[in-house]
């Protein structure tokens, strides 16, 4: 790679001094209204926003650098399969999750600037272009004549696979498949029948900003800027000038065909975009008098106060409608309220604009924004944390209750919190009565009363009670300062109670549960007491274990099982109490839980299940503090693990699968204590952290499975796996490559699971891998079946993909017979020199397994630098890029400075934390070259010659090519390793033509040489280089002979009349070469 200069102290020092005056400026910065004091605007239309720095997750970015050929995007649209399709001003590509491809027919579009997208009822894609439409059928690209030249603003289909397209001159066309009618032409020569109704402005009047239609002139069209479907089956069409119109069925007569929906005011004119959900019109109008949202329902034309903005974009589902602005962000209504405001500012630049172009909610509920700069990709209902106070430990959550009315309850270190049911997020009510105490526990019993143990004893409300009470009288004494400041580290270490614990006239109440009609709680160091009626109290169990009880689990009222500070695990049946071994010494049993006739347990050392009399481990060395176990849905148990020392876990013991979630994915904290659910009715899981709470909401829905190629004795596309794959004999080995679509997980968080079975035998073999690759090898003559499926990140199973395959029996014959009786007889003779050379043999094979050794050695140590540079480049994109653009909102807080002052203008600030902000790209991406993830192998090759020219000033630069095979990229079998290091040799070689050569034409060329070895190559025209002699201070030379060394490659410089020519060459691949 090449050797970047990295001026870290200066970097740092003016990074500080930014920092320093930017706090400075704000501390004196008058205060400047705040988006809910702008007009039209109320508090509570305007809903606190979360906390920018704990909810980046969830936000992604789909922008230039990923592949997109424009950052200016004006259509998005999900296809049957799930992947996402982007329409730009430089052309239309399809994203995956993992890849990005352009569309394969982009230089056949009338426009590479895309306007509209739509799929219809048989999954075929209608494109809109500035100077026309296309619809894409079985792979064929088919013009419609009829929008020739004019731009598609609108496109909307129905169930009955009509297809309407609307234009900017005031062309609206009614498509449908028919025996006769308009030919859509395609460029392979094949016609498809497409009946065409067409209104226009020279044929009805609405269609003209005139009462009377304008034959044979354009010039009084009515502009038609969107369309959608209604669900009477009328398609909803919006203009500029004449507001919404309805289109009905296409066989009425003409003036009934299309009509408007208001006829007096007042109304909108001008409509910029329309959404219907099924019950309720959207529409967004962009009028400078009253911008804003219309809603049309029950026959009601409503104009709503809830935006302000110019609305340039509707979508939505599933009760939520999304609306996109020209200034002001992004919005979020839900039941007639705005629930969320987004923009760049309170998002941290997870919304990278605040200038909405599109945006479309996917059937996974994820919210693609089309924006200035890119596409922004925001999860909502995934991992989504907050906090309950300022105060650190009313952050750190004990307990959680998801009630039946739909009330949440958190119990924290300092107070107990209640979300009313309805409420997003917050904010959370304090509850004067616990306000000072320590929570341990939480329960809702029968009649829906709650119940709150605390460090200083039992609480109940009733369920149409207002407060809280002391459920014994004793307890009804208010805890001391100094009982009221237990620390987190308290928490921690249960099984170590503080003195506070211990008085008689309070008890610290760990544990409540429901058995046999009574509620069940677990005083520390008291023992095991009763509550009936609430006010009824006595200590059922006294001895010395049941006072170290920390937790309970009801046994379908059975017997009630006790987890205890000293590693007990005890079964009480309501008579006698039976001590339970567990499978291994534990130092605590701190969680329990009674689901599907098994209990689990989790202890200080893992999580185990009891079924039966069997024990099983499921988790090793993790600290667990809560269990969850539930049903998702009829067949499907999950178990939540909250534990201490690694994140929360996720398991599926039907299919033994297992994913583990940090702060990675949104956690607000890896030390995690609480969960809760309100079951199927509502799958959302509460987790309580240190740090404060997270909502999740998981996904079911399954993800899509596509097989991108089977490598054996060639490459197998798909096309070959309608039908039994039949393979040479001499195949002994094969690679599948599968993917897996869906858009709440991102490509690196599916698991794959391979399974391949020889139907004539008892060969199987079963992997579960997060590679969507599986290799096989010493495969045998016979019959194979392989099923793939893949998991989301909510342990969601696609459905299974077969292949069936099958390897010929070698041919057998005469010959055969007597070149195998040959073979017999010259190893005979060849038997006793292999004897005089057993021990020789044996030393090379000594010195060949040192050698592998030494190898595999070398590539894990490279494997985990790798692996640390990519998390340096992480920590300093995901955290100081972060802290980089709060920066940059603060600048525009920032009071112009006047002359004299000498302060830093608030521009030159902006220039000087932009320039820190791209020196830190720079540096991620020499750390973790991210084009080798996104755009694959060679194209980062050709990024990496561009980009070498790009650094240069412009009296250095030098013409440039890149030549490779087209297929290339699908015969190339390298590892990831190899991949990166041959990246980062050519870096280095590019690098030294660019500083050292003067060149004026450099070539870079890739092939496959005839014995299958990959030969990347660098021609220049500059002074020549013969590999002889290097910088006296530079290491770039050593650099990749080491390189090379690693993966066993080889490499050259030849000297040239003029200039050099450098060869790195790795040796032939075959399906098991790859380290």
């Amino acid at each position: 790679m090449p050797n970047r200069a990295v001026p870290s102290s200066s970097l740092l020092k003016t990074y500080l001094a930014v920092l320093f005056l930017l706090v400075a400026a704000t501390a004196q910065t008058p205060d400047k209204p705040t988006a809910s004091e702008e007009p039209g605007l109320t508090p509570s239309t305007i809903p606190q926003t979360d906390d920018a720095t704990l909810n980046l997750h969830r936000w992604g970015a789909v922008t230039l650098f990923h592949g997109l050929p424009s950052d200016r995007v004006r259509a998005i649209v999900q296809d049957p399969r799930g992947a996402m399709w982007i329409g730009t001003d430089n052309g239309l590509v399809r994203y995956d999750g993992r890849t990005m491809q352009e569309f394969a027919r982009a230089s056949e579009l009338a426009s590479l600037r895309i306007l509209s997208l739509a799929f219809d009822a048989k999954g075929n894609l209608w494109i809109g272009t500035e100077s026309g439409a296309a619809r894409v059928r079985n792979e064929r690209l088919e013009h419609l004549p009829e929008t020739k030249d004019q731009p598609v603003t609108g496109i909307a289909t129905n169930a009955q696979n009509e297809t309407l397209v609307v234009t900017a001159q005031g062309r609206l066309l009614r498509y449908r498949e028919a025996a006769t009618g308009t030919t859509a032409q395609s460029e392979r020569g094949a016609a498809t029948q497409l009946s065409a109704q067409e209104l226009n402005p020279a044929t009805h009047r609405l269609l003209s900003l005139t009462d009377t239609p304008n034959a044979g002139s354009n010039g009084n069209a009515v502009q038609l800027t969107t369309a959608t479907l209604a669900p009477n089956g009328e398609f909803v069409v919006g203009s500029l000038g004449r507001g919404v119109m309805l289109h009905n069925q296409a066989d009425g007569a003409l003036n009934e065909q299309l009509r408007e929906l208001a006829l007096q005011p007042p109304r909108p004119y001008h409509i910029n975009a329309l959404y219907h959900d099924g019950a309720t019109l959207w529409i967004g109008e962009q009028s400078r008098k009253a911008p804003g949202l219309w809603t049309y329902a029950n026959n009601t034309l409503l104009h709503s106060g809830l935006i302000a903005s110019e609305v340039t974009a509707v979508h939505g589902g599933e009760g939520d409608v999304w609306l996109g602005t020209l200034t002001q962000g992004a919005y979020l209504i839900r039941n007639g309220q705005v629930i969320e405001h987004l923009t760049f500012e309170n998002t941290g630049g997870g919304l990278r604009s605040n200038r909405i172009n599109t945006l479309y909610r996917d059937r996974e509920g994820i919210v693609w924004f089309g924006t200035d700069r890119g596409v922004c990709r925001y999860d909502r209902e995934g991992f989504r944390a907050a906090t309950l106070s300022e105060n650190g430990n009313s952050n750190f959550v004990r307990a959680l209750l998801a009630a039946t009315n739909g009330d949440t309850w958190c119990a924290t270190n300092r107070g107990l919190f209640r979300l009313p049911a309805g409420a997003d997020l917050g904010p959370w009510q304090p509850i004067a009565a616990i306000e000072t105490r320590s929570v341990y526990a939480l329960w809702e019993d029968a009649k829906h009363n709650i119940w709150v143990g605390t460090n200083s004893g039992l609480f109940v409300k009733g369920a149409a009670a207002a407060e809280f009470t002391p459920a014994d009288d004793r307890e009804a004494a208010k805890p001391t300062e100094r009982e009221n400041t237990e620390t987190q580290d308290s928490a921690l270490t249960p099984q170590q109670p503080t003195p506070e614990d211990k008085p008689q006239t309070r008890e610290s109440i760990r544990a409540i549960t429901g058995f046999r009609g009574a509620v069940y709680v677990a005083a520390f160091e008291r023992g095991l007491r009763r509550f009936v009626e609430s006010k009824d109290s006595s200590l059922i169990l006294r001895d010395a274990a049941a006072q170290k009880a920390v937790c309970l689990a009801n046994e379908e009222d059975r017997a009630l099982w006790l987890g205890t500070t000293e590693g007990q695990l005890l079964r009480w049946d309501g008579n006698k109490v039976e001590r339970i071994a567990l499978p291994a010494p534990a130092v605590a049993v701190r969680a329990l839980a009674w689901h599907g006739g098994k209990l689990w347990t989790g202890t200080a050392q893992g999580l185990f299940v009891r079924e039966g009399e069997q024990w099983r481990e499921l988790l090793s060395n993790v600290d667990v503090f809560g269990l969850l176990a539930v049903n998702e849905s009829e067949s499907r148990e999950v178990v939540w693990v909250a534990t201490n020392n690694a994140g929360l876990f996720k398991l599926l013991p039907r299919e033994n699968a297992t994913i583990r979630f940090d702060t990675e994915q949104g956690l607000a904290s890896p030390k995690v204590f609480a969960l809760a659910t309100r079951g199927k009715a509502d799958n959302t899981i509460w987790i309580g952290t240190a740090r404060g709470l997270v909502r999740h909401r998981p996904s079911l829905a399954a993800p899509q499975l596509e097989i991108r190629r089977i490598v054996a004795d060639k490459i197998y596309t798909p096309d070959y796996l309608t039908a039994e794959l039949a393979l040479p004999h001499d195949v002994r080995g094969l690679l599948v490559e599968a993917t897996a679509l869906g858009s709440r997980t991102f490509a690196s968080q599916y698991q794959y699971e391979f399974h391949l079975q020889r139907l004539s035998g008892q060969d199987a073999k079963t992997i579960r891998t997060t590679t969507p690759q599986f290799a096989a090898e010493g495969l045998r003559a016979g019959p194979y079946v392989m099923t793939v499926r893949a998991f989301s990140r909510d342990l969601v199973a696609s459905e299974p993909l077969t292949i069936r395959l099958r390897i010929q029996d070698a041919p057998f014959n005469r010959s055969t017979a007597l070149l195998f009786a040959l073979l017999l007889a010259t190893a005979a003779i060849a038997f006793w020199i292999y004897r005089q050379r057993q021990r020789l043999a044996a030393t090379n094979a000594s010195l060949e397994t040192t050698n592998a050794e030494l190898r595999d050695t070398r590539l894990r140590l490279a494997r985990e630098t790798e692996a640390e540079r990519a998390r340096i480049a992480r920590d300093l994109h995901d955290q100081t890029l972060s802290d980089l653009r709060n920066l940059l909102v603060l600048t525009d807080q920032l009071p112009q400075a006047k002359n004299d002052t000498g302060s830093l203008a608030p521009a030159s600030m902006r220039r000087k934390i932009e320039s820190i902000s791209n020196e830190i790209r720079h540096i991620c991406e020499d750390l973790s070259p991210s084009v080798l993830a996104n755009i694959g192998f060679l194209p980062a090759l050709e990024w990496a010659l561009s980009d070498a020219v790009a650094q240069l000033p412009a009296a250095e630069k030098f013409a440039y090519q890149f030549a490779c095979a087209p297929d290339l990229e699908d015969r190339l079998q390298l590892s990831e390793i190899e991949q990166i290091q041959l990246y980062r040799i050519v870096q280095e070689a590019l690098s030294n033509v660019a500083r050292h050569a003067q060149a004026h034409n450099v070539t870079l060329a890739a092939q496959l040489d005839e014995t299958n070895a990959v030969v990347i190559a660098i021609t220049d025209d500059g002074l020549g280089f013969d590999g002889t002699a290097g910088h006296a201070t530079g290491h770039g030379l050593s650099n990749i002979h080491s390189r090379a060394n690693l993966i066993g490659a080889s490499v050259a410089w030849e000297r040239l009349s003029p200039g050099c020519r450098f060869v790195v060459t790795l040796g032939a691949r075959t399906s098991s070469s790859a380290p």
